[in-house]
C-alpha cells in the first residue's frame, strides 16, 4: 500500500507544481512532474534518499518532466499510481 504521497516532501527536492508518483514495476518508481521553476536542477540523491526512507525499501527512483498531469478516467488527479498488476 502506498503512503500518502504528502510524505514523499517532493518540493524539498524538485521545484515542482504538480506531481505524480507512478510505480511502474515492483522495484522502480518514476516521478512525473510539472515544473514551477525549469531551472532548478533535480536533487536526485536527495530525491532517492527520501522515498527509500518513506517506502522502507530501495526502489530505482526516475524523475520525467512533462507538459501536465492527466487526469483519471474519474476525472481526478491521482498522487500515486500502480502499473504492477496485483499478485
Amino acid at each position: 500500500s502506498w503512503p500518502v504521497a504528502d510524505e514523499f516532501d517532493l518540493q524539498t527536492y524538485i521545484s515542482l507544481k504538480q506531481f505524480q508518483i507512478i510505480q511502474t514495476d515492483l522495484d522502480s518508481v518514476e516521478i512525473r512532474y510539472v515544473a514551477d521553476d525549469p531551472s532548478r536542477m533535480v536533487d536526485h540523491e536527495g530525491l532517492t534518499r527520501r522515498v527509500h526512507d518513506v517506502l522502507g525499501q530501495p526502489v530505482n527512483v526516475s524523475t520525467r518532466m512533462v507538459g501536465k498531469i492527466e487526469r483519471s478516467a474519474s476525472g481526478k488527479f491521482e498522487d500515486c499510481v500502480s502499473l504492477v498488476p496485483a499478485p
